[in-house]
């Protein structure tokens, strides 16, 4: 009768521990200590304005692109601080202390700075590139039509 009784025994532990597997786990409740204190990411606008005009842009030309330039720098922020502040959403519940929020919150937030900077300095360096070429294709063009003369 034993081993019949051994036998229940362990049949019913491996479907506990199915169902275990099954159900989802109730969410952690949320630290007692004010996780909404985490400062904000700090941004600061690269101006390509005088690089620009070192190209020889005119100040039009200029103009519209430090504007287009500004509303890609807009975007990466807006992008960068969503990301930052959905990552310290899922971060919350498994930090049991103040302390271990704070360390956790300033590594976050100077990886995201720094993860930001980067894409801004990308963006800028894609821009100048792009107006190099431009410039370089239109005098391409220029010589062209020149020696067709």
């Amino acid at each position: 009768m034993t081993s019949a009784l051994a036998r229940i025994a362990a049949g019913t532990q491996r479907t506990l521990s199915v169902l275990d597997r099954l159900v989802p786990l109730a969410p952690a409740p949320l630290p007692s200590f004010d996780h909404d204190s985490s400062p904000p990411l700090s941004f600061s606008q690269i101006d390509v304005s005088s690089e620009l005009l070192a190209l020889a842009c005119t100040e039009r030309t200029a103009t519209a692109l430090r504007q287009l330039f500004d509303n890609v720098q807009n975007r990466l922020q807006s992008l960068c601080t969503a990301a930052y502040e959905r990552t310290l959403e899922e971060l919350l519940p498994a930090c049991p202390s103040e302390d271990l929020w704070a360390a956790y919150s300033n590594a976050l937030r100077t990886r995201y700075n720094h993860e930001l900077w980067e894409a801004q300095d990308q963006a800028r360096n894609n821009l100048l590139l792009e107006v190099q070429r431009a410039i370089e294709r239109a005098a391409g063009a220029s010589t062209n039509d020149a020696a067709r003369g």
